[in-house]
């Protein structure tokens, strides 16, 4: 049977009312999680840069902030930490290696996030275009679904297309906070010094999963305890 024909309807629409209303609240939670998670990062950053730096905090974090451009303020902590000295913290050997990785990983982040940010969207009935399992499950079609609007011609909206946009913000924003938090055990490692550990790098969640890396496993289930046997009354 094929699919019902693909409309987009505006959220204004008043011949689906609620369940429109619900699907955007559900698209805008999304985006507002990865926008949360992303400004969080950049904050860590940049209290990083002002441990790198080395100079007055006041001093360091107005650098930082002389820039409001994420792009511009990511290059500074990169150039920052490419000027390190190889003698700078003998005791972190992994250091200058790390903190490479991490604002690489922070950098390709950052498309990511903007695919969140700035991918024009519609409610569709009859799923969103180029979706190959309907979320209702296989077999079924879902009344409704949030995509990208892309015969437009938008560039990350057609990049977007085919891919469950609330599966890739979820996975933006696990990563985004993987990366905040071992940014903040760097910052802690480097400004204070042993004892305290040098974090392990994150590993990159996959989509779909629900905890991110940091997290701690869940507790497996207490045993049952074995009812226990009814003694028989003496006669």
């Amino acid at each position: 049977m094929a699919p019902p024909s693909r409309r987009a309807i505006e959220a204004t629409s008043q011949h689906l009312g609620d369940p429109v209303e619900k699907a955007l609240e559900g698209y805008a939670l999304a985006v507002g999680k990865v926008v949360r998670a992303w400004n969080n990062l950049q904050e860590r950053l940049g209290q990083l840069f002002s441990v790198i730096l080395g100079a007055d905090y006041s001093i360091a974090i107005g650098v930082w902030y002389s820039s409001d451009s994420d792009r511009t303020q990511q290059s500074m902590l990169r150039a920052a930490i490419e000027g390190i000295h190889p003698d700078r913290w003998p005791e972190r050997p992994k250091a200058k290696e790390d903190l490479r990785w991490l604002i690489t990983e922070a950098s390709k982040l950052a498309d990511h996030r903007n695919n969140a940010i700035h991918t024009p969207v519609a409610v569709w009935l009859g799923g969103a275009p180029g979706d190959e399992v309907p979320a209702a499950g296989v077999g079924q079609r879902s009344l409704l679904g949030i995509g990208p609007v892309a015969f437009r011609g938008h560039p990350r909206a057609q990049r977007m297309t085919g891919k469950r946009l609330l599966d890739e913000f979820d996975w933006c924003e696990q990563w985004t906070v993987a990366l905040s938090r071992f940014a903040q055990g760097v910052e802690i490692a480097l400004g204070f010094g042993p004892p305290h550990p040098w974090p392990a790098k994150p590993r990159r969640p996959t989509h779909g999963q629900k905890n991110t890396p940091q997290d701690p496993p869940p507790r497996p289930p207490r045993p049952r305890s074995r009812p226990r046997r009814r003694q028989s009354s003496p006669t």
